[in-house]
């Protein structure tokens, strides 16, 4: 299938349809899609909303993968994006084009059920779970159900120890191979032209072709050619998935790997193994020393590690409260580490134990190797190697982290809700994304509706390891949003406020908003860059105005708030960092969005502080170079979520007086739309504007 700029145009198949709209900035954007595929290596394009990315980079990624026979990967981070590309957009260009090509969504593993785990542990379960989990294997072998999400339990001990797990995996030899909807998955995406998955799906992938080569399937089929979208979070999910977390919740994990004491005694690899051995007609001697490795040594070491393992995260929660500088993190030094000596005498105990959980462990895998008499004994040795690596790993992550050795990363402690836990984190990870992803494609495209800062792309090209001084074959389109913002939207700055960091901020605010959202009859998203800000504001708003209702981030789900918003009245909702983007609601349902403060990162935050430490020594400006462009960017993000569709209509409030007072704020007000309208001035003054514009 040859590609053809007609398609999307004006005449094209889609001008006959009803609704259809014709968009140059669709229409432009497919074409240099289409020529990066054909000629280039890297392209970047920020397309405004209202653009219809989706259709201009799907329709030349089919004609690119039919004609050319190749398999195109599509990363996003969302998973509503994903859903809104396998659910709409791909059926809608299927049908249109009347060709037969092949798309699919892959998650990660532990996404999908596993038949042979849920068989074993199915009758050890209460009546009304066990009857549930029958059920739903029924579904699956079927075909009917796929995913863990389509079974509704809640129970994340028992999610652990259904899913799939590839390191559990005996493949071929498993009897429900046929019916496993990992590799049903896996199967779809060996046929797919078009794959669907997440940026940290993907980087896992990448991750385990650097030890086995580019040329097989492993999470995914072999690949060559990429587009990202939502790739402006690229940076932060690399960061996150390149560095190491050691936390309680995972030692737990770990350890109810093994054991689980507060269940049923069967839970667990240990009971189970001592309960299959016993059956096992062997030499008595043989089974007599497996019996009491698991008995003496095993079970009874697991406790133990169990409640050391507390101690030890006690203790660093008590250092953390001693020395913390802000509620979350404490940053610790390279080569100092943790100094307290409480720590480090825990510390040294935890990890010879855990040592000698290794060995034990490894000398179990040896006796029941001589055993192994029974299939259900050899699945067993395959859960022992397993769980034996994972701890492995888990020791040599701590290991990592304790030295603060490596000068590449960042070191911290993070805590929150009464837990913690040790953090390492690449301090710039765009070189991992260009020797481990970038080298090895032929094509990479990114999109996002925000990637340029000052008109240019050199912030994102610099975090994913694309520097101007190489030889990259890159090149970008930047794109304006097709909606009339001076007619669609009303944005203004209030100029009355204090300064955001003063005590009478967060009730100055809450009386100056109230008339507007009266206005709106609430309807609005307000958008806050901390917990602390947006918690008192809710507090004073909720005491002095009763007449809304407030929906706050972290009461229930974000999925949850946001049905709930779309179908109350007057209602106002309150949000941090994950609602300043990926999130649609349409039509009337949001007609304000209120911008507290300007978005800029925490300085004293341990990666950002790391980031910007580094940029000096490498004789960069941080401010302008690092925190002022993730601060555009973002901002871009909450100003993006008012206009969905060309019909919406609304108020963008900025809280934030720094935008009209300091001189980096015309930066802010540049990286708008161009036919946006800005007004400054006292609420009063914007609010009697306001009512002339927003009421018919």
């Amino acid at each position: 299938m040859q590609f053809s700029r007609d398609f999307l145009g004006l005449g094209g198949p889609l001008s006959s349809l009803a609704g259809y709209e014709y968009r140059e900035e669709q229409v432009r954007m497919a074409e240099f899609i289409n020529d990066v595929f054909t000629s280039g290596h890297i392209g970047m394009v920020e397309a405004g909303t209202g653009t219809g990315k989706s259709l201009a980079y799907l329709y030349p990624a089919i004609c690119h993968a039919l004609a050319k026979k190749k398999r195109i990967i599509i990363s996003t981070n969302t998973i509503n994006l994903q859903e809104q590309l396998i659910h709409k957009d791909i059926p809608f260009l299927r049908k249109i084009l009347g060709a037969d090509f092949q798309a699919t969504v892959v998650k990660g593993w532990s996404n999908y059920p596993c038949l042979l785990r849920i068989q074993e542990i199915v009758y050890q379960l209460d009546g009304d779970v066990q009857q549930l989990l029958h059920t739903f294997s029924d579904e699956v072998i079927r075909g009917e159900a796929h995913s863990l999400t389509d079974l509704m339990i809640t129970d994340e001990e028992l999610i652990d120890d259904i899913c799939a797990e590839s390191d559990l995996c005996i493949r071929q030899d498993c009897s429900f191979f046929e019916q496993c909807p990992v590799m049903k998955a896996k199967q779809a995406a060996e046929k797919a032209d078009l794959i669907i998955v997440n940026h940290h799906l993907l980087l896992a992938d990448v991750q385990i072709r650097q030890f086995t080569g580019w040329d097989e399937t492993f999470v995914l089929p072999a690949f060559r050619h990429v587009i990202f979208d939502e790739a402006h979070n690229l940076e932060d999910i690399a960061t996150e998935f390149f560095g190491f977390r050691i936390s309680e919740l995972r030692l737990r994990r770990l350890l109810n790997s093994f054991f689980r004491p507060r269940a049923r005694a069967s839970r667990g690899l240990l009971p189970q193994l001592r309960a299959i051995v016993e059956k096992v007609k062997a030499n008595d001697e043989l089974k007599k020393q497996v019996l009491e490795l698991i008995d003496w040594q095993l079970l009874a070491k697991v406790n133990h590690f169990s409640d050391l393992g507390t101690r030890f995260f006690h203790a660093i929660l008590t250092f953390m409260s001693e020395n913390c500088e802000d509620e979350e993190h404490l940053r610790l030094l390279y080569r100092t580490g943790i100094s307290d000596q409480q720590v480090l005498t825990i510390y040294d105990e935890f990890i010879g134990q855990l040592s000698e959980f290794e060995g034990n462990t490894r000398q179990l895998i040896k006796l029941l190797e001589h055993l192994n008499q029974k299939e259900s004994l050899n699945l067993k040795v395959l859960e022992c190697r397993a769980y034996l690596s994972r701890m492995e790993v888990f020791r040599e992550e701590l290991d990592f982290i304790m030295k603060t050795d490596d000068i590449s990363y960042v070191y911290y402690l993070s805590r929150s809700n009464k837990s913690c836990a040790l953090v390492a984190s690449p301090i710039d990870p765009g070189p991992l994304l260009r020797e481990k992803l970038l080298f090895e494609l032929e094509t990479a495209i990114f999109v996002s509706a925000t990637l340029a800062v000052h008109n240019g792309f050199k912030y994102f090209r610099e975090s994913i390891g694309v520097n101007e001084a190489e030889n990259w074959d890159l090149r970008t389109l930047q794109l304006e949003s097709p909606f009339n913002y001076n007619k669609q939207v009303y944005f203004a700055v209030l100029k009355d406020l204090p300064e955001p960091e003063e005590n009478s901020f967060a009730e100055n605010m809450v009386n100056k908003l109230a008339p507007f959202l009266t206005l709106t009859k609430g309807r609005a998203f307000i958008l806050f860059t901390s917990y602390k800000l947006m918690n008192q504001t809710v507090d004073i708003a909720k005491e002095k105005f009763p007449e809304f209702l407030y929906l706050v981030q972290g009461d229930k789900p974000r999925h949850h708030l946001l049905q709930d918003f779309r179908k109350s009245e007057n209602t106002i909702l309150f949000g941090t960092d994950s609602f300043w983007e990926g999130v649609d609601v349409p039509g009337e349902a949001l007609s304000c969005v209120v911008i507290t403060r300007l978005p800029f990162r925490v300085p004293t935050s341990p990666i950002v502080a790391a980031r910007s430490e580094k940029m000096v020594h490498d004789g960069k400006n941080p401010f302008r170079e690092y925190f002022l462009p993730q601060a555009i960017i973002k901002f871009k993000q909450g100003f993006g979520r008012l206009l969905r569709t060309k019909n919406d209509r609304g108020i963008i409030l900025v809280c934030d007086q720094r935008i009209a007072t300091k001189n980096y704020g015309q930066f802010f007000i540049k990286a708008l739309p161009a036919n946006c309208q800005v007004h400054q001035g006292s609420s009063e003054r914007i609010l009697s504007e306001v009512e002339k514009w927003f009421l018919p």
